[in-house]
């Protein structure tokens, strides 16, 4: 991630067990990320904590469709396509229509370490 996330003044990790560590935000307390030892080239994001343009962009006026899960924009910008780009999609019984349900890469129910891609 460009700007690495540590580099924020804000950002503040701990030592959740042995094996992992959790990223928070040090002004509010909201949880941000998680990642494994095992693997610190990944980590996982929380996207509840990222405000809805910066994660799926910026509705395009004029575009409103109604649906039977009520109104959807047309969409410019947002970083969920670059942060998912190659990523693996867990706790996917959580999916959100619209956003998370058409994001590239595997995906499992919950854990990856605990069951099958589906």
């Amino acid at each position: 991630m460009d700007p690495p996330l540590k580099s924020h003044s804000a950002y503040k990790q701990y030592r959740s067990s042995p094996v992992a560590t959790r990223g928070f935000c040090g002004d509010c307390g909201s949880a941000l990320t998680f990642s494994w030892d095992s693997q610190p080239e990944q980590f996982e994001i929380w996207l509840g904590s990222l405000d809805e343009k910066w994660v799926i962009g910026d509705k395009v006026a004029g575009s409103e469709k109604e649906t039977a899960h009520g109104t959807v924009f047309e969409r410019r910008g947002g970083i969920i396509k670059e942060l998912y780009g190659n990523a693996h999609n867990i706790f996917f019984e959580n999916a959100i229509v619209g956003m998370t349900d058409k994001l590239p890469g595997k995906r499992f129910l919950t854990r990856s370490q605990d069951g099958d891609e589906l």
